[in-house]
């Protein structure tokens, strides 16, 4: 009689080789391919894309003419792979950008609002996703998001439902002032807003049919608002906002006394949500599902229970990465557990440096602008740093035996 188990073990046999515990090959191409990736960051302007990718074709026909493809030199080759892809998605994202023509004009906007709408006493800001644009009655192209301020509340759009809003809208630009800690334009470049500007008129559109994105989207959007009243039900407004903060990220509830209370007990860092957010979740689901699993003896003859762990720890930190708005750290440390979780269930060793290489690749697969932000400096640093000092304390004190 076929299991899942027996399922597991054969999939072993059959040879599956992933990315934690193969070859120390397989994690020096993920090495090169991050920093092709990364060296994107430091170029002045980006790239023609075609020409990219042609270096990278005639490196690799070269190196198959003269070196005889040596592993060596296909290792090498992931470095020009690595920043062909991130200049591809580079370039896309420029191609996004509001047409010069069209700044400051009345441009007709339908679409929904990308996240939740930071509002303030006279209005608010928000992202939106456009699904159509037009101007004077012709439809015209338009990035697919965009940022905009609404200076009333009567303007401000809900985060459910489709709208049609009349907007005026400039081309991202910032200051740029050497050494400054935040520039606008690079941020807006990495967010991938084509256009910022604000609300004229706003209506909401009647009910229709929404895409898969979308539904997901209007879907995180109310397990967040339930969830913040439900806070704001149980108790004051001033501890349901601080709650909300730190747990889903929601800041909207929070005045100047909550930053200042936060800020003077050093926990303001928790308001952004993170991989300890995650890890934490994770943690207790898995705690309660493997502990659960074990009082049934006969289930666990068919799935073991560090499976079923791993498995409950995966779906409560991908949930909770869904409301809290899959943000880059979020997203970072979804991909570290997802590997893990991949690891026990396929019965594999997981080994630090190795898990580091996969997760950073992987997220800079995902999304090549990650460089741009300082927190993808700050957490692959850290948890680098971490690393290495566990391998050192290892070294120095092996475990009896």
């Amino acid at each position: 009689m076929w299991s899942p188990g027996q399922g597991v073990r054969q999939l072993k046999s059959q040879g599956l080789k992933f990315c934690i515990g193969t070859d120390t090959s397989v994690v020096t191409a993920l090495i090169l391919f991050s920093v092709g990736v990364i060296c994107l960051r430091f170029v002045p302007t980006v790239p023609n894309p075609g020409l990219a990718w042609m270096i990278f074709i005639l490196t690799g026909l070269v190196a198959l003419r003269f070196c005889q493809c040596t592993n060596t030199v296909k290792l090498l080759l992931w470095f020009p792979v690595g920043l062909a892809w991130a200049v591809s998605m580079a370039s896309q994202v420029l191609q996004q950008r509001l047409p010069p023509a069209l700044e400051k004009q009345d441009l007709v906007v339908i679409g929904m609002v990308d996240g939740p709408v930071q509002r303030t006493a006279r209005g608010g800001r928000f992202d939106f996703r456009v699904r159509e644009a037009s101007h004077a009655g012709k439809t015209v192209p338009a990035p697919s998001k965009i940022r905009l301020a609404a200076y009333d509340v009567t303007l401000l759009p809900s985060e459910r439902g489709i709208w049609r809003l009349t907007v005026r809208l400039k081309r991202p630009r910032g200051i740029v002032n050497p050494g400054a800690s935040f520039l606008y334009e690079s941020w807006l470049f990495q967010a991938r807003i084509g256009a910022a500007g604000y609300v004229v008129e706003s209506e909401q559109m009647p009910e229709e049919a929404l895409g898969f994105s979308e539904m997901l989207s209007t879907a995180t959007e109310t397990l967040r608002s339930g969830f913040s009243q439900f806070l704001g039900s149980i108790a004051s407004r001033r501890n349901a906002a601080i709650l909300s903060a730190l747990s889903v990220g929601i800041r909207e509830g929070l005045v100047d006394a909550d930053w200042r209370l936060l800020q003077d007990t050093g926990t303001v860092h928790l308001v952004a949500i993170s991989g300890l957010h995650i890890g934490f979740v994770a943690l207790i689901a898995g705690w309660f599902g493997g502990g659960l699993w074990r009082l049934a003896s006969t289930p666990c003859q068919w799935i073991p229970a560090p499976v079923i762990t791993a498995m409950a720890a995966a779906l409560a930190g991908g949930g909770y990465a869904m409301v809290a708005g899959f943000t880059l750290p979020t997203r970072r440390a979804l991909v570290m557990l997802l590997i893990v979780v991949m690891a026990i269930v396929l019965r594999r060793r997981v080994i630090p440096t190795r898990l580091l290489a996969t997760t950073l690749a992987l997220v800079l697969a995902f999304d090549p602008l990650a460089p741009l932000s300082a927190s993808f400096w700050l957490s692959f640093a850290a948890v680098g740093v971490l690393v290495v000092m566990a391998m050192d304390i290892c070294r120095r004190f092996p475990s009896p035996g």
